[in-house]
């Protein structure tokens, strides 16, 4: 009956509970911390976004980026640079419509980032990341 109802998308509190911690040990693996240096990278690097938004779409991308499926405990793909670029445009870019495409660079750089940051959550500085943007562009039109 459990894969019944998970199938329908009906899941309980505690189903829900748990796979938001998972998805947030994901996302934030080195604690609240880290996600207040990217909500905080994201607001002064996409000043034109909505913070929530950002974050989502950030995510959209990391998980893009990274593979697999850290809900249902799905190892990362193992793949080139350029196919996880692929796969992180192809997440982020429905979510970016008209002149917001223009930001995808700029969500990219900082994706690749996080994926090489420890837990010293030594980021680069915004304009560190705006200049990995511009050299990133070209791959990604």
């Amino acid at each position: 009956m459990s894969e019944f109802l998970d199938w329908l998308g009906l899941k309980s509190k505690q189903q829900r509970k748990e796979e938001a911690r998972k998805y947030d040990l994901w996302a934030f693996p080195y604690g609240p911390e880290q996600k207040k240096v990217v909500i905080r990278l994201l607001q002064t690097l996409l000043p034109e976004e909505k913070p929530k938004l950002a974050l989502m779409i950030y995510l959209a991308g990391k998980q893009g980026y990274a593979g697999g499926d850290p809900i249902k405990d799905r190892a990362p793909k193992e793949c080139s640079f350029e196919k996880r670029l692929y796969y992180a445009r192809w997440a982020m870019e429905n979510m970016l419509r008209g002149k917001y495409k223009k930001l995808l660079p700029r969500y990219m750089a900082l994706i690749i980032a996080d994926q090489q940051v420890d837990a010293s959550l030594n980021y680069p500085s915004v304009e560190e990341l705006r200049q990995a943007a511009m050299t990133l562009e070209p791959q990604l039109k």
